[in-house]
């Protein structure tokens, strides 16, 4: 795990505005926290119990984090096996679970109308400023699209079938992404072969409630093929897998190399990734330009588009409103309006 986060320190997406390194570090954290309990066989109740709503808590950073639900669940079955559960009790976890979530609803609808964006069903409440369902829809399949053929226009991947689109995604794959690919799913296969034929392992297993993290990864792993293998959406149970794998491989020169030698390992990986990114710096003559200061975001040459109230800027070439005039977008929905003279005093869609 040592070794991961030192290679993911000069990856571009660990800066970046994303959530992405806030799910993959929480999934480490919360399924080697649960490890070392298992490991421990000696169950302490309030650390289940906050193990479990801190793995609710990662949902509303990222849906990518939605199979840790499986894994809150799995923990709080192991606290019930343990203590039990009254309704009372049943009821103060349901209304924390409420509580915790309330925040983020929220958030959803005001930033969308949707309870659950992109979800459609979950349109319940009739606010004007609603997006509406064919920008909804547009979301889901250009994501899904983009995702598996990232080089090819939109409206063509959205057509693909699995015999068209898997080429374009191997392709679009880096030799880190396909490294965490091929080693999280090789330890899949070789901890499901290990469960078959080794019954002392199978007992092993079991005993430690591992069948709990292995779940929640092959749910995980099938929901990310299935609606959007963007590779860094599943980096956390990847690299988990592999560690977990490495971790259960019983051999003196494997524990030695991984406890003794790591953190020198790891420091020569770190040297060889940052003189990589010099390298590419000084190809692309931008050691000046960045090495003191980041640089600047780009400024896209800016055109006005009309709305009732107001106006949108939307960049002239397809660029996004990094830094920009506001509001600004790059796909400005006609049918908005300002409710107002400024756009302080809120917008809201108008009605076909």
């Amino acid at each position: 795990l040592l070794l991961y986060f030192t290679v993911i320190a000069t990856r571009k997406y660990t800066g970046a505005v994303t959530n992405d390194l806030i799910i993959t570090s929480g999934i480490v954290l919360l399924f080697s926290w649960f490890v070392d309990l298992m490991d421990t066989q000696s169950v302490k109740h309030t650390e289940l119990l906050l193990l479990a709503f801190l793995a609710l808590g990662l949902i509303t950073f990222k849906l990518s984090a939605l199979p840790l639900g499986i894994f809150a669940v799995g923990v709080l079955w192991i606290l019930y096996k343990h203590v039990g559960f009254k309704f009372k009790s049943v009821a103060v976890i349901l209304v924390f679970v409420l509580l915790l979530f309330m925040p983020w609803f929220t958030h959803n609808v005001i930033n969308s109308g949707y309870l659950l964006f992109p979800v459609k069903g979950t349109n319940i409440f009739a606010v004007d400023w609603q997006m509406r369902p064919e920008i909804v829809n547009y979301e889901v399949y250009a994501n899904l699209a983009y995702a598996r053929a990232p080089q090819v226009d939109i409206e063509v991947a959205r057509y693909f079938t699995w015999s068209q689109w898997w080429p374009y995604w191997i392709a679009s794959l880096d030799v880190f992404s396909l490294f965490l690919m091929v080693g999280g799913v090789g330890f899949i296969l070789v901890l499901g072969v290990q469960l078959l034929i080794n019954p002392t392992f199978k007992q092993y297993f079991r005993k430690h409630q591992y069948w709990i993290i292995a779940v929640t990864c092959l749910a995980a792993l099938y929901l990310w093929f299935t609606h959007g293998p963007t590779p860094r959406f599943v980096f956390g149970y990847l690299v988990f897998l592999i560690a977990m794998g490495l971790g259960l491989i019983n051999r003196v020169w494997m524990q030695q190399l991984l406890h003794k030698h790591m953190l020198n390992l790891c420091l020569v990986f770190m040297g060889v990734m940052l003189l990589l990114q010099v390298k590419n710096l000084v190809n692309q003559h931008k050691v000046g330009a960045v090495a003191f200061f980041p640089p600047q975001y780009d400024q896209p040459q800016l055109k006005p588009f009309d709305v009732s109230g107001g106006i949108i800027y939307v960049p002239v070439t397809n660029q996004q409103c990094w830094d920009a005039l506001l509001p600004c977008s790059n796909l400005p929905d006609s049918s908005l309006q300002f409710r107002g003279a400024t756009l302080q005093q809120g917008f809201s869609i108008k009605a076909n």
